[in-house]
């Protein structure tokens, strides 16, 4: 083996071992996202995410056009839940 192939298999090693960090980077970082979006937030967030006021959101959970969650006396919500909710309440209105 020339000095020429050594050099080359291990640049193939390094950069084979860089591509696989990087995807493990950002599957990483894509969970952490999707963790975020699943998380339960309470109403005042909500109400402002959907830029509305938390008396409309209220209106809306005690309606049951959007889906909660009970905690004792808390109330809380997953935000992709909700827009799902919303979207389709809003597609059968059309």
């Amino acid at each position: 083996m020339t000095d020429t192939s050594f050099d080359f298999e291990r640049l193939i090693v390094q950069l084979a071992t860089r591509i696989a960090d990087d995807v493990a980077s950002r599957l990483a970082e894509q969970n952490r996202r999707q963790l975020a979006v699943d998380a339960l937030i309470d109403e005042p967030t909500m109400a402002k995410r959907l830029n509305v006021s938390v008396q409309t959101l209220q209106r809306k959970r005690k309606a049951g056009e959007v889906p909660f969650v009970q905690m004792g006396s808390r109330i809380l919500y997953r935000p992709a839940h909700v827009l799902d909710a919303l979207c389709t309440t809003q597609e059968g209105d059309q």
